[in-house]
């Protein structure tokens, strides 16, 4: 991902050279880490805790938060207007210190807000996935590098309300881009950072300020630590049929 290929095992040994003596070090080795993709399914259908499939993570629901089989696959999150409406899930080493990502879900919106901000997968000074701009339904993207916010990048066109629409975001060299169903929706030569914070994840999230929660139906949100294709994104699409309201 950074010169070096996940989950290998890479070795290197030093040689010294003194006049016609040669000395061989003893060889040594490292495992470079695995690249998990953070992905909640929502599947649990019940109750009032979801877990990621990648690490069992475990996030808490909120308020009107509830689960719902209207949905692109199993079950997903049922999210209304109530101020209290969100998903949490602490903090972890596998969501924050991004150098590239992708943010994916889909989203079945009921209704734009007055409000400035809605969020639908969200972490307070590393990444905003959602809307912003008051009866704004335009995708929104921020981040924060640990510190204030970076400024936004915004689709150049509303998205569909009443129906499944899968969302996602790229960052890499410098380039973000949006997705609706896989088609690109914007494309800005943007510097970003990602985190360190230590804010939990938020899926929705709770009214404050200028903020309101997602009013509609979330399912199959994943963070991944790298930057997916368009194709990529496209071939995950066509992989779901979701339910027509």
């Amino acid at each position: 991902m950074y010169g070096l290929n996940t989950s290998s095992t890479c070795y290197w040994q030093v040689i010294g050279v003194n006049g016609s003596s040669t000395i061989f070090g003893n060889i040594q080795s490292f495992t470079t880490a695995p690249v998990f993709t953070y992905y909640l399914p929502f599947n649990e259908n019940s109750g009032t805790v979801t877990r990621d499939s990648t690490l069992g993570t475990t996030a808490t629901l909120y308020g009107g938060a509830r689960f719902s089989t209207f949905c692109p696959e199993g079950s997903c999150l049922n999210f209304t207007s109530s101020t209290t409406a969100y998903a949490s899930i602490p903090t972890t080493s596998t969501l924050i210190g991004f150098r590239d990502i992708t943010l994916q879900a889909w989203v079945f919106r009921r209704a734009v807000s007055p409000r400035t901000h809605v969020r639908v997968v969200s972490k307070d000074y590393d990444y905003f996935l959602g809307f912003s701009g008051a009866g704004s339904n335009r995708l929104a993207v921020d981040s924060g590098g640990g510190g204030g916010w970076q400024g936004l990048t915004t689709a150049t066109r509303d998205l569909p309300l009443g129906r499944w629409v899968h969302i996602a975001y790229t960052y890499s060299s410098s380039t973000n881009r949006l997705y609706y169903d896989g088609e690109l929706v914007e494309e800005q030569a943007k510097t970003r950072t990602f985190g360190p914070g230590t804010q939990p994840l938020t899926i929705s999230g709770p009214t404050f300020a200028f903020n309101d929660p997602f009013d509609g139906l979330v399912d199959e949100v994943k963070i991944s630590p790298f930057a997916k294709t368009g194709a990529e994104i496209r071939a995950e699409v066509l992989t779901k049929t979701p339910p027509m309201p």
